[in-house]
């Protein structure tokens, strides 16, 4: 008992779940008799230690397990050694009112054994943002990057997909799952790994004859020929790093990762690239992105393109919109429509990304090499989904977009236009071609 409390005490002194439960717990004083090895720095910090008798037991116990986890015999003996006031034991209520009060329905006894077998499809695709079948598929893909050991690979996917598809506390997603808070982040970061190593199965450029079908598919909409794919760029909010925070702080004010993607009127993406800090403006992580070099290559038959807003440079793979000075001719106009209505779509797709997986609307990660890996998997299961079941209308959430970025980017890019002569013969002569 002394062995355990002495351990105990020793890792609580330097977590932070130590200033939580020094601010709830009156101090028992038989403490310092019965762990006489501690150091003397470390018995003074308990000495110091405002009480504060009006918490409960059970409130002091979930903290307990959320360090320790369910280790009953180390809970028993750290329990016991705290006062038996009964204003210390009973009075949860003053508790919940001064704390974030949890939600009493995310611990489920036996969730993924017993709960979500029960589950209808309708249930079950509203909670993982996919179909069982889908699920299943899903498992049987990654099962070779996951390890079982300890947790089967369904429960790991159920565990990680839940999380990124929901803004739930970490604690809530854990207790739901039947792990404490440290497992489940080792085990999102797993899964989210093994996704990003795999993207390259689901995530792909098209070859060949699917250049053919895409142009296609884009001139449906508006007759705009040659088009394979829209690009553009999206913010993932983030609490921001301790250090260099304002280099992630975007024209909105707010911290974010960009995230730069191309994809297909069926919404899939066929190119994702993330990393860059919020600070930084589109046309700056096209040109260092792997994509630009290889358009510059010749990627693209002469024929074929790419649709992107004002802010990307003109390039002979890349159609952008006429300048709008006041003074757009009536073939400008109508280019710049049939032009902005065929690349709506890749707002749609950021806006069913974000749908499903909502955690991406604000990323709650203090390790910024870490964000990327899960922008990454979350790009995988949007294409695995779609490809697998097709896109639910209902999960698209349109962003408000608020102009095309800086002017003095937005202004290199037009100059460099004006570099490109055989760039702006094709868009005139497609502009010419809608009439």
């Amino acid at each position: 008992m002394q062995r355990y409390f002495q351990r105990a005490l020793f890792k609580m002194a330097t977590t932070k779940i130590a200033a939580i439960f020094f601010n709830m717990a009156p101090i028992n004083p038989n403490i310092f008799k019965m762990a006489p090895k501690m150091a003397p720095s470390r018995r003074n910090v308990f000495k110091m230690a405002p009480s504060r008798p009006n918490v409960s037991r059970r409130a002091l116990k979930t903290i307990l397990i959320d360090e320790f986890g369910q280790n009953t015999r180390k809970l028993r003996c750290l329990m016991s050694l705290m006062s038996d006031n009964a204003a210390f034991i009973f009075q949860i209520t003053n508790y919940q009112q001064q704390r974030i009060v949890r939600d009493p329905s995310a611990h489920i006894d036996n969730f993924v054994e017993e709960t979500v077998p029960r589950y209808t499809i309708i249930q079950f695709r509203e909670h993982f943002r996919m179909t069982p079948t889908t699920f299943a598929e899903l498992c049987e893909w990654v099962a070779p990057q996951l390890p079982e050991r300890t947790q089967t690979v369904e429960k790991k996917v159920l565990a990680t997909i839940w999380l990124i598809s929901n803004r739930d506390a970490y604690r809530d997603v854990a207790d739901r799952f039947g792990m404490n808070k440290g497992t489940l982040h080792r085990i999102v970061m797993i899964v989210c790994t093994a996704l990003t190593n795999l993207r390259h199965d689901v995530i792909k450029w098209p070859q060949h004859r699917q250049l053919r079908i895409l142009a296609e598919e884009f001139s449906e909409r508006c007759s705009f020929p040659g088009v394979v794919g829209a690009i553009d760029g999206t913010y993932i909010n983030i609490l921001g790093p301790s250090e260099d925070r304002d280099g992630y702080i975007n024209r909105k004010g707010r911290p974010s990762i960009q995230l730069q993607a191309v994809c297909t009127k069926r919404l899939l993406f066929t190119d994702v690239y993330t990393g860059w800090p919020g600070s930084v403006h589109d046309s700056r992580v096209f040109f260092n992105s792997p994509l630009r070099q290889k358009l510059e290559n010749g990627l693209l038959p002469p024929d074929y393109h790419l649709l992107g807003d004002s802010a990307y440079p003109l390039q002979g793979y890349l159609m952008t919109p006429f300048r709008d000075n006041g003074h757009l001719t009536m073939l400008e106009r109508k280019y710049n429509s049939a032009q902005s209505s065929t690349r709506v779509d890749i707002e749609r797709a950021f806006g069913l990304l974000k749908g499903k997986f909502r955690r991406l609307k604000e990323l709650e990660m203090t390790k910024v090499q870490d964000i990327p890996i899960v922008i990454f998997a979350a790009c995988v299961l949007h294409n695995f989904i779609i490809i697998s079941s097709g896109i639910d209308e209902d999960d698209i959430e349109l962003e408000n977009q608020d102009g095309e970025g800086d002017d003095n980017l937005v202004n290199n890019a037009r100059a460099n236009n004006q570099r490109m002569p055989n760039a702006n013969a094709k868009r005139l002569n497609i502009a010419h071609l809608l009439i």
